[in-house]
């Protein structure tokens, strides 16, 4: 699973470490390799940022070392303190910003800003099953994406978050229908049959328009029955936090009657997407999540790690946030700033065992994500990762996508003005 599925907009707002420009202590990077990652390396003096072209990327605090993302969306500083530095990137359009705060590496790519794309696609159905309605993904190299006809038309929409308008994405379509099954009486969102629909090239657009190409679904009548996809055994979620679902692949599994899911239980599905799981469980203000891998046919127990929230006082205002983190080792922690429409302003990313940020000077001629006095929730997460990484190499997995064992918890929508 790539970890943009988790993040739907998961923006973050984490400043602070000591200064917002200066060094922050944090994990030196690697020079080796560990499994599920990729090596970063670590910066010296020169430090490149890729984003999308028209971007504004500044370094520091003081918002006077800046520079705006060329046609290829980079943006290269010489001449820096070797070591950790913060960078801040704003998006052309003025309405979000990403902060990686402390972070020591030569390179960092986020295309996420600016992205928010469109595909539209027609699909005649054959043989519906009454029971369940078609749902349709396309997956390409680096994420899955779910689309519906959500009126019974045949016309439905791919919402690309990571891709920016008129990108030519590459990828397979498939349709999916019919009822999966679980051995222990829990609800299924999954399929029992799945159809290739192709090889596609399309090309994204920033609103919904014509669809650019029509395809055929014709499904088996009746639906053929499921077959195993895997057995969960167990799931263990932090203490006071409800289990919700466990996701095996595009298979969702859910209590009944929004308790628990009861295992173990045995599911049978088909599976479009990598074999990936993750678990969900919270409350209106706090969840826990972990994601993984699982083998197609087998079983699968999870515990939690990280055991308790982070917590964070409602009511602050001004550049500076606070809170404290929740138990277990955390060597990521994100913050989320977005307002009462659930537009995410300003995400940061910080070294595990920040408890503070402070946000940057917008750099002139850059319109800020946040306006002053003005009311905004936020979200905090700490993160953790199995295979070994350290802080730099999780934040490129963050951004980066891959299959990695990773587990974050939070607290989710404290006031605050700015």
């Amino acid at each position: 699973m790539n970890f943009k599925l988790l993040k739907t907009g998961l923006l973050v707002a984490v400043l602070g470490l000591a200064s917002c420009g200066g060094d922050s202590g944090t994990t030196s990077s690697t020079t080796g390799t560990t499994p599920a990652t990729t090596v970063v390396a670590a910066n010296t003096g020169t430090v490149t940022v890729t984003t999308v072209a028209g971007n504004t990327v500044s370094i520091g605090a003081s918002g006077n070392n800046a520079k705006v993302a060329d046609v290829t969306g980079k943006a290269v500083f010489t001449g820096l303190t070797p070591g950790a530095v913060d960078v801040h990137i704003f998006s052309a359009d003025g309405y979000s910003a990403v902060s990686y705060m402390g972070f020591n590496a030569a390179s960092i790519t986020d295309t996420p800003v600016g992205g928010n794309s469109v595909i539209d696609i027609y699909v005649q159905t054959i043989n519906p099953d009454p029971y369940s309605f078609p749902t349709y993904y396309l997956t390409t190299a680096t994420n899955t994406y779910n689309g519906y006809d959500w009126f019974g038309t045949g016309n439905l929409s791919f919402g690309l978050w990571d891709v920016t308008p008129g990108v030519t994405v590459s990828g397979t379509l498939y349709a999916v229908q019919g009822n999966a099954t679980s051995s222990a009486g829990n609800g299924v969102s999954g399929g029992a049959e799945a159809i290739n629909l192709g090889n596609v090239s399309l090309t994204t657009t920033a609103t919904s328009g014509a669809a650019q190409q029509s395809f055929i679904a014709n499904f088996t009548t009746p639906v053929p029955a499921p077959p195993l996809l895997a057995t969960v055994q167990s799931v263990i979620p932090p203490t006071g936090m409800p289990l919700q679902n466990v996701s095996l692949g595009t298979t969702t599994v859910y209590g009944a009657t929004l308790a628990p899911p009861t295992f173990p239980d045995t599911i049978h599905s088909v599976d479009i997407g990598d074999h990936t799981y993750s678990v969900y469980a919270g409350d209106p203000y706090s969840f826990w999540s972990r994601t993984g891998t699982f083998t197609v046919g087998g079983s699968l127990s999870v515990a939690a790690t990280l055991t308790t929230a982070p917590t964070m006082t409602a009511g602050q205002a001004g550049t500076t946030l606070s809170w404290t983190n929740g138990a277990g080792a955390s060597p990521l922690v994100v913050t989320d700033i977005y307002d009462s429409s659930y537009t995410y302003d300003w995400t940061i990313l910080s070294a595990g065992g920040t408890t503070s940020v402070t946000l940057p000077t917008v750099p002139a001629g850059v319109a800020s994500p946040l306006t002053i006095g003005s009311p905004y929730l936020v979200d905090v997460f700490n993160y953790k990762e199995f295979s070994g990484a350290n802080y730099e190499q999780i934040v490129n997995f963050f951004n980066g996508g891959g299959t990695a064992d990773l587990e974050m918890i939070g607290v989710t929508g404290v006031a605050y003005t700015r």
